[in-house]
């Protein structure tokens, strides 16, 4: 279900824009950076640990 939103999502986007995915611990993010990149998206990245591990201010 997830994927299908990420995929609906980016329908219309350039598949060699800058992606980065944030969520809070970093395993979703880290499961749709993959699945862009099977589906031809070329520069896919995920914020490692997510929020969780973020050292600065949240605001």
């Amino acid at each position: 279900m997830f994927q299908f939103e990420v995929g609906g999502l980016l329908l219309g986007i350039d598949k060699y824009k800058k992606i980065v995915f944030v969520f809070h611990t970093g395993s979703m993010g880290e499961n749709s950076s993959q699945f862009l990149i099977n589906n031809g998206y070329m520069n896919v990245s995920n914020l490692t640990g997510g929020m969780a591990k973020w050292p600065g201010p949240i605001s």
